[in-house]
């Protein structure tokens, strides 16, 4: 398993916030399973902004959930470079906007930063244990 954790920012645009997720296209099944636990834990634990789209039949779906075969995102490559051709669930995590007033304050706080490690790690037992392997 590889799980990535970056900061993001854009120049000149001080209101782009909250966190941004990507899987790899390979082994995209169990990352994207990873990546949706990841996701709804963080959505639920920690202080931010993730941006949904209910569909009509009432699912929810996390739009910045993506993977690199939804965008052109650089990062992606780092996601495919760090795990050396294995075929292993991984995710890169943005864990706000450095740029954004609001994302910075959380990405200072070390409480916020406890929980939404805490809220990875939940993610990580609840992965294992689905697979049987805890």
């Amino acid at each position: 398993m590889l799980i990535s954790i970056h900061c993001n920012a854009i120049d000149n645009k001080k209101s782009v916030k909250g966190l941004n997720f990507y899987y790899p296209a390979t082994n995209k099944e169990a990352s994207e399973k990873l990546g949706k636990k990841i996701v709804k834990n963080l959505r639920t634990d920690y202080d931010c902004s993730i941006k949904t789209k209910k569909n009509e039949d009432g699912s929810i779906e996390y739009t910045t959930l993506r993977s690199d075969t939804e965008t052109a995102h650089k990062r992606n490559g780092l996601l495919r470079s760090q795990s050396n051709g294995r075929n292993i669930p991984s995710v890169l995590i943005e864990m706000g906007y450095m740029s954004n007033d609001y994302d910075i304050k959380n990405i200072d706080s070390h409480k916020q930063r406890q929980i939404a490690m805490e809220s990875v790690t939940k993610s990580i037992i609840e992965y294992f244990k689905e697979q049987n392997s805890i």
